[in-house]
């Protein structure tokens, strides 16, 4: 599991699940742009992080999705335009595994390669 608290400023977590099971779009490994966006194939989700709220990611939306924070200087959140402080602080709480994971998404677990 991962925690993360966002403690200033709201923002936009965007989620991207991509084709064939791979957290990691061809822009990625290529190393471009192209594509990465908006890829048709790409499942996209965005969740709204007020400040002073907590995160929980675990399971497939931990290890089968990817996960970032797109820079912009306005969201839009159900149609309300939410300005971006210019100041975002969080936290991030992870465990740190010794050895090899054994949990049940070893196609995006990067823990169970040697």
């Amino acid at each position: 599991m991962i925690f993360s608290l966002s403690l200033a400023g709201p923002c936009i977590m965007e989620f991207r699940q991509y084709p064939k099971g791979s957290w990691r779009a061809p822009s990625v490994v290529s190393g471009t742009d192209e594509g990465s966006i908006q890829d048709p194939q790409c499942i996209r989700k965005a969740v709204f992080l007020p400040p002073r709220s907590m995160l929980l990611m675990s399971g497939e939306g931990r290890y089968a999705w990817h996960h970032y924070i797109p820079h912009h200087k306005i969201d839009d959140v159900a149609g309300q335009v939410i300005k971006r402080n210019s100041r975002r602080v969080s936290f991030t709480l992870r465990k740190v595994r010794m050895g090899l994971c054994e949990c049940e998404y070893g196609q995006f677990c990067d823990s169970q390669s040697k």
